[in-house]
């Protein structure tokens, strides 16, 4: 019998990964289970320790409320599923084995969050060698220009609630992020290390690189679907969960110092994928 297949991505943020996770979701291609992104391999390994006290709180409020009202079915539903992600927060063994139990039913089983792309080749290797025994393991990794993806996660946090940035102008985001020691959650653009990480723990057939700007083709999905071994289903790129619609835009100074700020970055993409990033900026 043949193992089920588990997706392993691992971002980048703001490169299409909510976009794929919806294709492969509503279409049943791929179950994620009840979450979108788990944030477990990443609060396990340090790199987002807020996720796993995130949690914790939320366990609290509802412990609060199940002492305050009794039982009721939502509430009891709610219980159950924070105490199950706190523990894969701290056991990975727990992590594993709830898609083991996904998999009974259904034959692909997934994780997008792109976070993971922060985990470094030894940890990459432990969720490996955590999930190669029981699953087929596909590794997808989405990959945007560094400076739109870093800008485009400015103007996200401007508009997100939960975040420290929230309504704040995001070219002053972008400006902060620039400045040294200020690029927040710095791992995420650092596509050399993610990169360096992933041939270290995955053979090269296991791995699918893709990028941002060439997703939204028939041909990108095509080749996603074939990767995976599930059917093509004609995708709906109208739609952009996330999408940022202003006429925003990045001016040619600010373009510059983006550029000369993520320099080695286009230096290990254009060595990688010769001529898809150039550090150019045009005007």
């Amino acid at each position: 019998m043949a193992r089920p297949t588990f997706l392993l991505g691992l971002g980048a943020q703001k490169a299409g990964t909510t976009w794929l996770h919806d294709y492969l979701s509503v279409n049943g291609l791929v179950h994620f289970g009840a979450r979108k992104e788990y944030h477990v391999l990443d609060s396990y390994f340090g790199l987002e320790p807020k996720a796993q006290l995130m949690r914790f709180r939320r366990l609290a409020l509802l412990m609060q409320d199940y002492h305050q009202s009794g039982p009721k079915e939502k509430l009891n539903r709610d219980l159950v599923q924070v105490l199950r992600y706190s523990l894969m927060g701290l056991d990975l063994q727990a992590y594993r084995d709830h898609f083991i139990t996904l998999a009974t039913e259904h034959p692909f089983v997934g994780d997008i969050t792109p976070s993971y792309c922060g985990l470094n080749a030894k940890q990459l290797q432990e969720v490996r060698d955590l999930l190669g025994p029981h699953f087929r393991l596909r590794v997808i990794y989405l990959i945007r220009d560094p400076v739109e993806r870093l800008f485009s996660m400015c103007k996200h946090h401007s508009r997100a609630s939960w975040s420290p940035g929230y309504g704040r102008d995001p070219l002053a985001l972008y400006d902060e992020a620039l400045q040294e020691g200020g690029l927040a959650g710095g791992y995420r653009s650092d596509y050399g290390s993610t990169l360096a990480a992933i041939d270290a723990a995955f053979e090269p057939a296991d791995v699918l690189i893709g990028f941002y700007e060439s997703l939204f083709q028939e041909s990108s999905i095509r080749q996603i679907t074939n990767f995976l071994g599930v059917p093509f289903i004609d995708p709906d790129f109208a739609r952009r969960p996330n999408a940022d619609h202003s006429a925003l835009r990045l001016t040619p100074d600010r373009l510059l110092r983006g550029h000369q700020r993520l320099a080695s970055v286009y230096a290990i993409l254009e060595s990688r994928f010769p001529g898809r990033y150039p550090a150019v900026v045009k005007a």
